[in-house]
Parts: structure tokens; C-alpha cells; sequence
């Protein structure tokens, strides 16, 4: 099972998998539950099953048994709505089948309250030296992060956030705050 976006999962080496077996069918017990990475020496982003040999063949809508994974480590980070992917093949890795989940998005909000994970905030230690109603020009430093990388389906494509104002503001600059 292939876990997007890759570059946010750093799974534990080993997991927990338990497969339930559809209505009457037989399932089995799962001997292989570990992380992997798509690269060598990259992060754990893969979740390894070995499924049973005993298992009933899982076909179209007839047979289809549930696979309960446990022990995983979420991504600190959040990410925005992606699918997960798996390939299923034989332990020669012949037959291989590819597959994309369906139904709804799978998503996660950044964890905690980490300031590091805020995604957006007036800083107030600096700037605002006009913060009364009819003030104008005054100075606002905003610290921006995301919770989730951006990019772009297209591959020549750069990825874009747009940031609108309120009605009657106009931004005059856009430069770092000042270091102290």
C-alpha cells in the first residue's frame, strides 16, 4: 500500500495487520507486516503485507475481505485530500494489479498545537504601529505555513497560493519581517 503524499509518512518498521474475512469465506492470517520505501534509504512509506495462502480469492463484489492495518505512525505534518494506492501481485511478483482507493479522500490535519504547524498568524511581537480604526498604513507581519505541500498535477507547472484581502485593504509590499 503506497501512502501519499510520499514525502510526509515515516512509518515505524513493523505494523500490526489483521485481515477479516468477507461473510463466510476463510482469510487466513497475515505473517508480514512491515514499512518500506519507495527509495533506498528513504523514508518508510510503503506498507508491506503478505496476505495467507488460505485466503478465498477476493473477486469483483462477490468476495471482498477487510484488511485492518494497526500500529502505524501518522505524519506529523497534515496533508490535503490524495488517495492511496496498492499493488497487489504474486510472491514472485508476477500478476501485479494496481489500484487506487475509492469513495471519499483520505486527508489529515497538521498535529498538535506545534507553533511550527500554525497556518497563519498576525506576529505581534513586531509591526502593527497603527491599530486603531481610520489608522491607515499600518504594518502587519503574517507568518505563513502550510500544513501540506503544495504541487501541481501538470509536471510543467509550478504550484500556486493565492491570498485575497479583505475588501478596502491594499497590500504594499510583501517582503520578510525585520530580524531583531
Amino acid at each position: 500500500i503506497f501512502l501519499r503524499p510520499l514525502t510526509v509518512w515515516d512509518l515505524h518498521e513493523f505494523c500490526t495487520a489483521r485481515c477479516i474475512p468477507h461473510q463466510t469465506k476463510v482469510c487466513g492470517l497475515i505473517t508480514r507486516c512491515t514499512g518500506e520505501s519507495v527509495v533506498d534509504n528513504g523514508r518508510r512509506n510503503i506498507i508491506f503485507l503478505s496476505m495467507p495462502q488460505e485466503m478465498t480469492e477476493i473477486y469483483g463484489t462477490t468476495v471482498q475481505h477487510t484488511v485492518r492495518i494497526s500500529e502505524l505512525s501518522l505524519p506529523r505534518l497534515g496533508f490535503f485530500g490524495t488517495r492511496f494506492a496498492a499493488q497487489v501481485s504474486l510472491p514472485d511478483d508476477s500478476r501485479v494489479h494496481y489500484v487506487e482507493s475509492a469513495g471519499a479522500y483520505v486527508w489529515k490535519a497538521p498535529r498538535g498545537q506545534d507553533p511550527q504547524m500554525t497556518l497563519a498568524s498576525v506576529v505581534t511581537a513586531d509591526g502593527n504601529d497603527r491599530p486603531f480604526r481610520g489608522d491607515q498604513g499600518n504594518t502587519l507581519y503574517v507568518r505563513l505555513t502550510l500544513g501540506a505541500s503544495l504541487s501541481s498535477e501538470l509536471p510543467t507547472s509550478e504550484a500556486a497560493l493565492s491570498i485575497n484581502l479583505p475588501p478596502g485593504y491594499v497590500c504594499r509590499a510583501v517582503a520578510p519581517a525585520p530580524r531583531d
